[in-house]
């Protein structure tokens, strides 16, 4: 799927590619996924990933990170577990103000 979700990847075609552009890429690539980078910078980066088959392999592997990511936040606390973290967290508070922290035999001043 592309980036804009609007149909399957293209196959990367062949290109000589440098280390430091691909590191340009890789550096811009969650900014790239997430929609969040402008019409330049989006461009440089699809046509980087259609001629760059390792940097294109990654994007696919960030991309399938982020569904497994996704779909595991997606379930939900089971039944209860919220009120008795609350209940537990007020018993702690509760408990902690009535320590007292002055040792023993100190009258105060």
């Amino acid at each position: 799927m592309s980036a804009s979700g609007a149909g399957p990847e293209p196959e990367p075609r062949p290109a000589v590619r440098t280390a430091h552009q691909c590191r340009e890429a890789l550096y811009e690539l969650q900014v790239f996924l997430d929609g969040e980078c402008g019409v330049t910078l989006e461009q440089a980066i699809t046509v980087h990933l259609e001629e760059c088959r390792p940097c294109f392999e990654r994007a696919g592997f960030e991309r399938e990170l982020r569904a497994i990511v996704a779909a595991s936040c997606r379930e939900r606390a089971p039944e209860g577990l919220l009120d008795r973290v609350v209940l537990r967290l007020e018993t702690e508070v509760v408990w902690e103000s009535e320590i007292r922290l002055d040792p023993p035999g100190y009258r105060g001043i």
